[in-house]
């Protein structure tokens, strides 16, 4: 998948700023980890996240994936 077939699938015609660093992020992350994509996660209106993956749904306030993002552990 290249940057062009992600974006169209992800964000469509109008991608922000923070939309086009995610795709570069996760294309780089793909490339280097041989990963593949296998869900989804999606911001509530009142910054609540849901995390899609495979069949598993995962509810997280905002607060908490804040936690999550800004962990000290994390991958380099």
């Amino acid at each position: 998948m290249n940057f062009e077939e992600l974006m169209n699938a992800v964000v469509g015609e109008s991608p922000s700023h923070c939309t086009l660093m995610t795709v570069k992020k996760t294309l780089d992350i793909m490339e280097r980890d041989q990963s593949r994509i296998t869900g989804f996660v999606l911001t509530g209106r009142n910054g609540e996240t849901t995390i899609v993956n495979h069949s598993a749904v995962r509810w997280l306030s905002g607060r908490k994936m804040w936690e999550v993002m800004h962990a000290k552990e994390a991958k380099p």
